[in-house]
């Protein structure tokens, strides 16, 4: 789940991995990013833009049901903060409320609730931005006494071939 995004947009976690707790990933549709209009946020700390280019998210989940962590591997080409833009939008149209973004050095931490069929999801999250290439999200999703870690590594590995622009190749870890 990046230009220099206010509070409620870096709030969501990237949204890249909170959106796949989300409705079991239903918020996914694979479809490219389109530039969202300017989002209503509360202030907070910003977050520092990320660089658009060929990226790769690996990402391993632990369901509290399940004892072993599933893993699955992205490369794709993004814009990575206007894809935090727009997936926010599309939360904030949904209903979901965000807290202001706080952060600590290189640490970001927010959290966000959202109506879900029989109750709230609650979403808290700690980005580490290590450079405009390369950050981590550490978020944990509640809702209906169901609990899921997960945890995104994500790299900026060059830029896009001009013929796979919006191309993603995934792979999952058996």
């Amino acid at each position: 789940m990046p230009h220099v995004l206010n509070a409620s947009a870096a709030g969501t976690g990237l949204l890249l991995v909170a959106l796949g707790s989300l409705h079991g990933a239903a918020a996914q549709d694979g479809a490219p990013p389109t530039q969202p209009p300017p989002l209503k946020v509360t202030s907070g700390a910003q977050l520092p833009p990320l660089q658009p280019g060929l990226w790769e998210y690996r990402r391993e989940v632990l369901l509290a049901a399940s004892p072993k962590a599933q893993q699955s591997n992205v490369r794709k080409c993004s814009d990575p903060s206007s894809e935090i833009k727009q997936k926010t939008l599309e939360l904030q149209q949904k209903g979901c409320q965000f807290s202001a973004l706080k952060s600590k050095g290189n640490q970001y931490r927010s959290s966000w609730t959202c109506p879900v069929p029989g109750g709230v999801l609650v979403d808290r999250n700690v980005v580490t931005v290590k450079s405009a290439t390369s950050y981590q999200d550490d978020n944990e999703v509640r809702s209906g006494g169901q609990f899921t870690r997960s945890t995104v590594v994500a790299n900026r590995v060059g830029d896009c071939p001009a013929n796979e622009a919006g191309n993603t190749a995934k792979s999952h870890a058996p």
